[in-house]
C-alpha cells in the first residue's frame, strides 16, 4: 500500500464507511472541511521527497494548525479555546468510565 492510498483510505474510505461521503472526506465547497497543518521540514523527515510520504510513513509530530467547521482550534501548536488540562481530566474520566465497561 502506497502513502497516497493510505492517506485515501482514512479519508475518503472513512467517509464512506459512515456513510458521509457526500459530506466528509474531501475538500470540496459545501463539504464539512476539518483541515490539519503538520510542518514537514523537520529533521524527522528530512529527506523524505513525497510530502505525502512523510506525512503518513515520518515520525509522529503534533499538529502545527487545525481548522474545525472553519474555526482554528490549533494555533502554532496549541489548542485554543479549551481548557487543555480540564479537557485531559475528561478524557482519563471517561477512559476509565469506557474500560470498566469492556468485557
Amino acid at each position: 500500500m502506497t502513502a497516497r492510498e493510505a492517506l485515501e483510505l482514512a479519508t475518503l474510505h472513512g467517509a464512506r464507511c459512515l456513510g458521509r461521503e457526500d459530506e466528509l472526506g474531501h475538500l470540496t465547497p459545501g463539504a464539512l472541511a476539518d483541515i490539519a497543518l503538520w510542518r514537514l521540514d523537520d529533521a524527522g523527515r528530512a529527506g523524505i521527497a513525497d510530502p505525502v510520504a512523510a506525512l503518513v510513513l515520518g515520525p509522529p509530530r503534533p499538529v502545527e494548525h487545525l481548522f474545525v467547521d472553519g474555526r482554528e482550534v490549533v494555533v502554532d501548536g496549541e489548542l485554543r479555546g479549551v481548557d487543555a488540562d480540564l479537557l485531559a481530566s475528561d478524557l482519563a474520566r471517561e477512559s476509565t468510565r469506557l474500560a470498566e465497561r469492556a468485557p
